[in-house]
């Protein structure tokens, strides 16, 4: 999957952040990124995750190694992945169900800017 070649791609000091996490999507996919976030603790890559709700779908995140999960209600239907510093991946969860994996610095460095002032405002 996209999610899988960008992980592989990461080098160790690299770091993921996500943004518009929720448990509101066919459960197909919540199983599996529960079995990626395996995969990633296991290369020891932190993520730091903004969901937009909270429920036992955030606390199994919280508690994960390398993770930090805050919340911010009604954030945005899509979620978005950025994976270092070259690596978006889109994701939405829609009736027709569609990612986009972006390899661009510029794209993955304004998401990143974006993320970091959404941080702040998360709890």
């Amino acid at each position: 999957t996209a999610a899988d070649e960008a992980l592989d791609s990461m080098k160790k000091d690299e770091d993921i952040l996500a943004m518009g996490v929720s448990k509101l999507k066919d459960e197909t996919f919540n199983k599996f990124w529960q079995r990626w976030q395996t995969h990633r603790i296991n290369k020891k890559i932190p993520q730091k995750m903004i969901f937009s709700e909270k429920s036992k779908y955030y606390q199994t995140f919280t508690k994960s190694k390398y993770t930090q999960a805050k919340v911010l209600i009604g954030m945005t239907p899509a979620t978005i992945d950025i994976f270092g510093d070259d690596k978006t991946l889109i994701l939405n969860y829609g009736d027709s169900p569609s990612c986009i994996l972006i390899y661009d610095k510029n794209t993955a460095q304004s998401f990143r800017q974006f993320f970091k002032q959404l941080w702040k405002m998360a709890k």
